[in-house]
């Protein structure tokens, strides 16, 4: 790849973006209003294939619009009982349990790797209640997944790029 075509790579992964042009929810910081970018998610885990995306990981930074409360006695009863809830009690947890619809992952999931939750083969440490049909996080810190392009290449429709530790191999769509 050109340095410019990298640039436009990195440009595209760049994990922050304007508010209201990358994932739904709009963070505010010193510096203004942003969104985070919806392909950062995808770059949170190592995997071969799209269906062995680690979904625990993947869930984890997507931002919340609800969350958990004690007045939600039943669903936080059904939390409780999911292996990985590292608080007994809501009330005692450091950080709020953010709820991901199903949805809004399905959603991620289909838009840009083309697969579904279906598909997927590595659940990772995701909390997730079919009932409620949600994903649940309990991150407090903002971590989205970065891959900064050092080179790349191209092959027929596939596009192969490489930062310092990793590699990423795209299949034009």
């Amino acid at each position: 790849l050109s340095e410019k075509e990298i640039q436009t790579v990195n440009e595209a992964f760049e994990p922050l973006l304007p508010a209201n042009k990358g994932d739904m929810t709009v963070m505010t910081s010193s510096e203004g209003e942003f969104t985070l970018n919806p392909i950062s998610h995808f770059f949170t885990s190592y995997y071969d294939k799209p269906e062995n995306l680690n979904i625990g990981k993947f869930v984890y930074y997507i931002p919340r619009k609800t969350f958990v409360t004690p007045e939600d006695e039943k669903e936080l009863k059904k939390l409780k009982e999911l292996e990985g809830v590292p608080f007994d009690n809501i009330d005692n947890s450091p950080v709020p349990f953010g709820r991901i619809p199903f949805a809004t992952v399905e959603q991620y999931l289909k838009k840009y790797m083309n697969v579904s939750l279906d598909d997927m083969t590595n659940m990772g440490d995701a909390l997730y209640l079919e009932e409620y049909e949600t994903f649940y996080s309990y991150a407090s810190d903002f971590g989205p997944g970065i891959f900064h392009c050092i080179r790349g290449k191209i092959n027929g429709d596939i596009v192969t790029l490489y930062s310092k530790n990793a590699v990423l191999t795209l299949k034009k769509g």
